[in-house]
């Protein structure tokens, strides 16, 4: 199987972004826009190197659920 892929490219916009891209080809993240191709590069390389070692959390499960504070 092919690796996963972090790719770097330039938007219709004009503007770069970076995305992450599965074995298989598919899209399964794409990041904001930099103004700054380097900062895409920068912001992409930390991404790729943390990604292994993140943590999962299921959002969904009930004792993650976030609750909206009232105003005072």
């Amino acid at each position: 199987m092919a690796k996963a892929q972090m790719q770097v490219y330039k938007d219709n916009g004009g503007k770069f972004r970076f995305r992450l891209v599965a074995g298989n080809g598919e899209t399964v993240a794409v990041s904001e826009a930099y103004v700054e191709k380097k900062s895409a590069v920068q912001t992409a390389k930390k991404i790729a190197g943390v990604a292994t070692k993140a943590v999962f959390t299921d959002m969904t499960a009930p004792e993650k659920k976030m609750v909206a504070k009232k105003k005072k």
